[in-house]
């Protein structure tokens, strides 16, 4: 299943970001936190913070 557009929490969008190669080492400066936080503002909706990722469900059956 595959969405177009996703809405995070602002700690979904720090984990992605330093756990990934998104942006190359996200955090390790505080500026990157002030960036991170100017974006929420300006794309919070009263779902979550609105981006152009998508996500995917992958199941399992046995």
């Amino acid at each position: 299943m595959r969405s177009k557009g996703v809405q995070w929490d602002f700690e979904d969008l720090v984990f992605l970001l330093t756990h990934t190669p998104i942006i190359p080492s996200f955090g390790e400066n505080e500026h990157d936190y002030r960036i991170l936080y100017q974006f929420v503002i300006e794309n919070q909706t009263n779902k979550g913070i609105k981006t152009n990722a998508s996500r995917f469900v992958i199941t399992a059956r046995l």
